[in-house]
């Protein structure tokens, strides 16, 4: 098993260069979806391998804007996600959320995901530690 990636800090990533952002986009290795409302990017998620091989894919770096939440942007793109990593043939669908953030994890469990039990440090020096989420893909749609 690969060993995880720690998450980056909003300085970090705001840091990196458009050609960074812009490689990723082209990376087809991997599936980003954005969530507009009234002409404005409120929300995103990537899909890509999973660190603990090729039979899972993961759920990266997703975001919504706060005015945006309750919306159901939330679940179309993860939903969107699903869809790609079944099409993509994959297995099961994981993700790592914060431990203390109680709103995501209800959300995840709500689009199927459960916890699997692995914790680990949000980065080095962090107070705050991730769980894993895990889904099972089948047949079907993404509901």
């Amino acid at each position: 098993m690969r060993p995880m990636r720690s998450a980056p800090t909003l300085a970090e990533a705001e840091a990196e260069p458009d050609e960074a952002w812009q490689e990723r986009a082209d990376d087809v290795e991997r599936f980003t979806v954005v969530g507009e409302m009234a002409g404005r990017l409120v929300g995103m998620a990537a899909g890509g391998m999973a660190p603990m091989g090729p039979s899972a894919a993961a759920l990266y770096s997703m975001w919504v804007e706060p005015e945006a939440r309750g919306s159901g942007i939330a679940a179309a793109i993860v939903a969107a996600i699903i869809d790609w990593a079944r099409e993509a043939g994959y297995r099961g669908l994981g993700l790592g959320v914060t431990t203390t953030n109680a709103r995501a994890i209800a959300f995840y469990e709500r689009m199927g995901f459960v916890d699997n039990g692995m914790r680990f440090p949000l980065r080095h020096g962090s107070g705050l530690e991730i769980q894993v989420m895990i889904r099972t893909l089948g047949e079907g749609t993404s509901g």
